[in-house]
């Protein structure tokens, strides 16, 4: 595996939310199962999406 690239450590459905070091880096556009490569093939990114931007509560 590619330094840098991510496994799947437990099954996860589609469209659930996919975490990298404790953050939300997309969710699965398909099931995913243990120890399958997960990259931009199975997840749709949310990082850097504008549409996605929640306002801070001030």
């Amino acid at each position: 595996m590619v330094f840098g690239h991510k496994i799947a450590t437990r099954p996860i459905a589609v469209g659930d939310t996919v975490r990298k070091y404790g953050e939300d880096i997309g969710l699965a556009t398909v099931k995913i199962n243990p120890g399958d490569h997960v990259h931009t093939h199975n997840i749709e990114s949310q990082r850097g999406r504008g549409d996605l931007h929640r306002p801070s509560a001030t």
